[in-house]
């Protein structure tokens, strides 16, 4: 995107580079049920950095994900 695209879009000109682009925590837990059957479960949360919050692609600082399954063991 060239500086006149970026003006009629109304959003600043992105200049991409390299570095972190974001950091983040997980949780995971996992629940014996029986010898074979556990619950398990994940909780990530992250969080972009300026340099990528100045991507007209991205929208939210703040990113969390989930998920939940149950496992079977052999």
């Amino acid at each position: 995107m060239n500086a006149e695209q970026a003006a009629a879009s109304g959003l600043p000109q992105y200049k991409p580079s390299s570095g972190f682009q974001d950091v983040g925590a997980t949780l995971a837990i996992k629940y014996r049920l029986t010898d074979h059957i556990s619950f398990v479960g994940s909780a990530l949360m992250t969080q972009n950095l300026d340099r990528v919050m100045d991507s007209p692609f991205t929208e939210r600082k703040w990113q969390p994900a989930s998920i939940l399954g149950v496992a079977y063991t052999f």
